[in-house]
C-alpha cells in the first residue's frame, strides 16, 4: 500500500490500497487467487502482484471485484465514495468549505485540490485541519480551538 514521499509530503497511492483491500477480503471469504483472477479475467500473477502492491489496481478492476464479493456475501456492502458522492450531490457554489481531516499518515494528502477540481465556485480554505489518528485522543482542545478561530474569522 505504498506510501512515498512526495515534495517532503507523505503521500498514499489508492491504486495500491485497492489491491491490499481485495487481497483482505479473498482471505476473508476464503476464495481462492486464481478463481478470483478468472472471474477478473487477469492472470493469477497479475492479481497476486496487485495484492502486494507491486502492480497498480485500477479503479474499474477494484470495482469488478467488490461487486463479486457483493455478490458472494450479500451482507457485504462497500460504501464506494461517500465523500465525492456528497460533493456531486450538493450545491455548494458560493459556500466556503473548510477541510477538516483524520488521517492515519497522509495528512490533507490532496484534499483541498479535489474539492477545488470538484468545486470550482465554492470557497475552499486552505488551511484546515488535519489530525492524524494517533493524536485524536488528546485533541479536544485543538480542535475546539480551531473552531473557535474559524468563527473569528468569519468563516
Amino acid at each position: 500500500m505504498a506510501i512515498y514521499n512526495e515534495n517532503n509530503r507523505k503521500k498514499y497511492r489508492k491504486e495500491r490500497f485497492y489491491g491490499a483491500y481485495i487481497h483482505r477480503l479473498r482471505k476473508y471469504y476464503e476464495v481462492p487467487q486464481k478463481d478470483l483472477a478468472k472471474i477478473l479475467h487477469i492472470s493469477n500473477s497479475a492479481l497476486s502482484r496487485m495484492e502486494f502492491g507491486k502492480l497498480n489496481m485500477d479503479l474499474d478492476l477494484f470495482d469488478h471485484a467488490i461487486e463479486y464479493f457483493e455478490k458472494y456475501d450479500p451482507d457485504y456492502k462497500f460504501n464506494r465514495k461517500p465523500f465525492y458522492t456528497f460533493l456531486e450531490e450538493n450545491d455548494l457554489s458560493q459556500k466556503t468549505i473548510i477541510p477538516f481531516v483524520t488521517h492515519g499518515g497522509s495528512t490533507m494528502a490532496g484534499t483541498v485540490e479535489t474539492i477545488r477540481n470538484l468545486k470550482p465556485q465554492a470557497n475552499v480554505k486552505e488551511d484546515g485541519l488535519s489530525l492524524s489518528r494517533n493524536d485524536l485522543p488528546d485533541s479536544r482542545n485543538e480542535i475546539l480551538t480551531w473552531i473557535d478561530q474559524q468563527e473569528n474569522e468569519g468563516a
